[in-house]
């Protein structure tokens, strides 16, 4: 029943399912003239009465609900077992006994409103919940923190993940995993709240509990904080191997890869012959390099064992580098070794051409355009002035006069295809020769031109001849070494050429010999400068020209393996430059205070200076509070630097480290969870 206290009237009773408007409006019927001096005494809600210092009014269902449980609290004896069952469902136990229960209420309270059996069946559930908390006290809070700790912190971070993937993201930092737990801590508070608040109350449960839960883990890091540091720290010492493990796990996490693409990147490198010096720090990329310095800045075989190999990791690295050019241009020759070749088999193919075109005549030969091309230029007037310019007189005439007289005597010119073709030859030397000008080699390659055509337009075969002699000598030029070579083409295309003007000039060749001879020419010029660069081999690969020209003049379908080749040492340079190229002065200061230390050591216990040689013992345990002693960073080394050769079992560690963690949030979300219902029952006694 529902007392109010109505102003000239006296206490009156109103049933309780009367709601306060409805009393309202009888007191404002029945009673008007004392419609203003209504007081009412209304049900005050946990909180409410917390605040008043009061305990609100029993009702129907409550006081129902307490007849039964004295009738049987000897039978309940699962306390733990009840609350445990309330964490799990995160406070929504009770709700879901009283609906399974609902039919029985009604049944047994002769009700056939489903509302009316809910609220007998919630009443008692509430009572037993309550109960049962007051009976496990702060042990009974902890399980049933432990029963939500699962279901709590996997609902919250689900949720997380979808409104927040930044702040709920793997290896995220410090900030945003202080961030998750204050915000985790939070939301389970107010779930927990919502749900094991009664009805019309939720809101101010839901306000209540995340209120506690996110104040509770706000706090709680910044208290366990040292507590966690040491005991990491003492982990570190017992278990030195599980601490690199962390550590690796820490760092794909940082990189944001998988163990999968770790291995698929090893194995890569493997199948391109870089399986053995190719390491996980490598493919890591700046977070395994970064990581790799806590190895190689401190004392100790992990550092011993990552110097030696990285060291003669560099070494081979020319060696590797040159392979890769040469495989990727299939140049496995000098251009001055394939010149050289590639000359001796265009003259013997030319020796055998044109002797077959010399036994196989056809016609005589008409040296008239040849010998009209001497005399244009010898002879005197206005086209030889022009021609002629300021050369002297003495060089080009001289020579012009002299392969004028290979032609014709003066008085009859030559016929005969052997004698011409000797003329020809004749001319060849004397347009090669060391001692030619320019000039003059550009006057006698007109005569010359003259009496090559004369004799193919005398002879088909010697026409086949000369076209596979011009191929073979474009081949020859397209090494980019001749005085006559094309621009931008070859080694002179690594020389000086912009990438604007060389891959233009090596597409514009028209035959695989000429790509094949400018791919030699450009390879060993790139060769040579990495043979002569005392750093970083493969530097080249990051540059602008480096990434356009080396796919363009590969070789085909070998591109994409050349520059993954070569992006490869690129990587391992820099890893070995972070790891062994840091502050000379912090290595130094390390190894001069460890040699320090173990000097002291031997000294007090040499004195029987028991005190002091402990004391030293102490402060290195205290330095190791970082949690990472020599034996955690001798195994992080060996798992940083395993190669596709020896492949470290990175699925198993992550795994393993992944039970780890889960293990140890768990614990903290147990803790909070704990605590935050131990809180939530001190305010309510």
């Amino acid at each position: 029943m529902t007392i109010v206290n109505v102003k000239g009237v006296g206490p009156v009773n109103f049933p309780d399912d009367m709601t306060q408007e409805q009393i309202a409006e009888a007191i404002t019927r029945n009673m008007p003239t004392a419609q203003d001096n209504q007081q009412t005494e209304k049900p005050l809600g946990p909180l409410s009465a917390l605040i008043a210092g009061k305990q609100p009014k029993e009702d129907k269902y409550t006081r129902a609900a307490r007849e039964d449980y004295e009738k049987t609290k000897d039978l309940n004896k699962s306390t733990g077992g009840r609350l445990f069952v309330q964490g799990a469902t995160l406070g929504a136990a009770d709700e879901i006994l009283a609906g399974a229960l609902t039919p029985f209420e009604m049944a047994r309270r002769g009700t056939w409103n489903p509302a009316e059996g809910y609220r007998y069946a919630k009443a008692r559930e509430d009572l037993e919940l309550e109960e049962a908390r007051k009976a496990g006290g702060i042990p009974g809070a902890v399980l049933e923190g432990v029963g939500g700790m699962g279901t709590g912190a996997g609902a919250i971070r689900a949720i997380g993940t979808r409104l927040a993937p930044g702040l709920f993201a793997p290896g995220a930092g410090w900030g945003a995993n202080y961030a998750q737990n204050v915000t985790g801590g939070a939301g389970l508070g107010a779930v927990n709240g919502a749900l094991d608040a009664k009805d019309g109350e939720r809101l101010q449960g839901a306000a209540t509990g995340g209120l506690l839960g996110g104040s509770l883990s706000a706090v709680a890091p910044i208290v366990m904080y040292p507590f966690q540091k040491a005991g990491h720290a003492l982990w570190s010492y017992i278990k030195p191997q599980s601490a690199g493990e962390a550590q690796v796990v820490n760092t794909m996490l940082e990189a944001r890869m998988t163990p999968q693409q770790v291995n698929t990147a090893l194995a890569a490198a493997q199948a391109e012959g870089q399986g053995s010096v190719y390491t996980v720090a490598d493919a890591l990329g700046k977070a395994g390099r970064e990581k790799l310095t806590t190895v190689t800045k401190y004392p100790g075989p992990g550092r011993t064992d990552a110097e030696e190999f990285l060291v003669n990791r560099q070494l081979g690295a020319g060696r590797r580098v040159t392979n890769a050019i040469t495989e990727g241009f299939q140049a496995p020759q000098t251009a001055a070794n394939a010149r050289a070749r590639a000359v001796e088999i265009r003259d013997a193919a030319a020796d055998r051409n044109y002797g077959r075109a010399r036994a196989d005549v056809s016609g005589p030969v008409n040296l008239s355009p040849a010998i009209e091309a001497a005399d244009n230029y010898l002879a005197p007037g206005a086209t030889r002035l022009m021609s002629q310019g300021a050369m002297p007189e003495n060089t080009v005439t001289r020579a012009v006069e002299n392969a004028r007289a290979l032609l014709t005597d003066g008085r009859v010119q030559i016929s005969d295809f052997g004698r011409a073709f000797n003329a020809k030859r004749d001319l060849d030397s004397m347009i090669g020769s060391p001692s030619a000008t320019n000039a003059q080699r550009a006057q006698l390659k007109e005569i010359r031109d003259k009496v090559d055509e004369a004799l193919a337009l005398a002879s088909p075969t010697y026409s086949a001849a000369r076209d596979t002699y011009r191929q073979q000598s474009n081949a020859i030029r397209a090494l980019g070494l001749d005085a006559d070579s094309p621009a931008f083409v070859g080694a002179k295309a690594h020389a000086r050429g912009r990438v604007e003007d060389t891959i233009p000039a090596f597409n514009s060749l028209t035959t695989d010999a000429e790509r094949q001879g400018a791919r030699i020419g450009y390879a060993d010029r790139l060769i040579s400068d990495v043979q002569a660069t005392p750093g970083n081999k493969a530097r080249f690969v990051e540059s602008d020209w480096g990434r356009a020209e080396l796919p363009a003049f590969a070789a085909p379908n070998q591109g994409p393996r050349m520059m993954n080749r070569l992006g490869r040492e690129n990587e391992m340079y820099k890893t070995m430059n972070r790891a062994l190229g840091g502050s000379p002065t912090f290595e130094n200061m390390a190894n001069d205070a460890a040699a320090k230390e173990a000097i002291d050591f031997a000294a007090n216990m040499a004195t029987a200076n028991v005190p002091g040689a402990a004391r030293q013992l102490l402060g290195q345990f205290s330095s190791g509070l970082s949690g990472n002693p020599s034996a955690a960073r001798e195994h992080l080394g060996r798992l940083l630097l395993s190669t596709g050769n020896s492949p470290a079992p990175l699925d198993e560690i992550y795994r393993r480290q992944l039970i780890n963690d889960i293990a140890a949030q768990q614990r903290r979300n147990a803790y909070l969870a704990g605590g935050l219902l131990a809180t939530q029952q001190g305010l309510q006694q």
